[in-house]
């Protein structure tokens, strides 16, 4: 079976015998990157509608491919979308780690207090490209499974998620 992953590289490997959740994630993971470290025009420029197709038809495909159906969730919701979302999760802790160090180094408050400014305002921009970019696995995945805990807790909206790994974090 011949996949065509948003790099416009093909992969002529069967849909079973390839890790699609690390690929699925290397290219979503990528994007993330790119929103989060990028000015709104760089993202504008770089994230064209071919770029935004792409990645959303491998979310689409990684979400509704029928493999491994054996990891369903108890609200009969994809697990695949849960592997998703906890890896998106697992990005944004490490993320704004990183972010709370850099900024947590600024020895003068006004710096400290701009660079938050300007950190958060990229954070949100990038969390409207990220709630696209993964808007198929939020209809699909976790609006099914809005009463299932996961890891303790009930899964967020990805803008509420990011809203809260930043305050908790940063």
């Amino acid at each position: 079976m011949s996949t065509r992953m948003p790099d416009s590289t093909v992969v002529n490997t069967p849909v079973a015998e390839v890790d699609i959740l690390a690929e699925t994630w290397t290219k979503i993971a990528e994007a993330c990157t790119f929103f989060m470290t990028h000015t709104p025009a760089e993202t504008k420029a770089w994230y064209d509608t071919n770029r935004y197709m792409a990645t959303y038809t491998l979310v689409y495909r990684y979400c509704v491919c029928p493999r491994l159906q054996t990891g369903q969730a108890a609200a009969g919701g994809s697990y695949h979308g849960e592997q998703l979302y906890i890896k998106l999760e697992g990005w944004l802790r490490e993320t704004f780690s990183s972010i709370a160090a850099e900024l947590a180094a600024i020895p003068d408050h006004r710096t400290r207090a701009a660079g938050y400014q300007a950190y958060w305002e990229r954070c949100w921009i990038a969390s409207r490209h990220i709630e696209a970019m993964l808007m198929y696995m939020e209809r699909s995945w976790l609006e099914k499974n809005q009463n299932v805990k996961i890891g303790g807790a009930y899964p967020e909206r990805i803008r509420q998620l990011v809203l809260l790994r930043w305050f908790e974090i940063v």
